[in-house]
C-alpha cells in the first residue's frame, strides 16, 4: 500500500526473488518514467528499499552483417523488452541506412533484444 509521502509496504509476500517495478506519466512531457530494483524476500521484513523513479536511457547500436545482407535498410528493426516484466511495452527503433539504430527511454534492466524485418527473400 503507498502512502502520502510515497513510501509503500507490501504483506504476505511469498517468500522468493521479485523485481520492483514503479512507474509514473508525466502529462506535461508526454513521457513516461520507470524504476525497478531485484530484491529477495525471505522469511524476514525487507526494509528501507528505495527506487528511483526516472527516464529510461539512450542505447545507440550498429547491425553488422556476416556476408551481404538480404534485407533494405528501412526494412530492419530492433525491438527491446525487459527480461523480468511482461507488464512494460518494448521499445522499437529502426535501422537507418549507416546501419544504426537509437533505443530511446530504456528501462533499467536485464534486456532482451530482437532484431526482426522481412527479406525480399523470404
Amino acid at each position: 500500500m503507498k502512502k502520502v509521502d510515497g513510501s509503500f509496504e507490501i504483506s504476505n509476500v511469498v517468500p522468493g526473488p521479485y523485481t520492483l517495478l514503479a512507474y509514473w506519466f508525466d502529462a506535461n512531457e508526454r513521457k513516461m518514467h520507470f524504476g525497478s530494483q531485484r530484491i529477495d524476500v525471505g522469511e524476514n521484513d525487507v526494509e528501507g528499499l528505495s527506487i528511483v523513479v526516472g527516464v529510461g536511457a539512450t542505447i545507440q547500436g550498429r547491425v553488422v552483417w556476416d556476408g551481404k545482407p538480404s534485407l533494405e535498410r528501412e526494412q530492419l528493426s530492433i525491438n527491446a523488452t525487459l527480461v523480468d516484466s511482461v507488464v512494460f511495452p518494448g521499445v522499437n527503433a529502426s535501422v537507418d541506412g549507416s546501419q544504426q539504430f537509437t533505443l530511446k527511454d530504456l528501462i533499467d534492466g536485464d534486456v532482451r533484444l530482437q532484431v526482426s524485418g522481412t527479406s525480399k527473400d523470404c
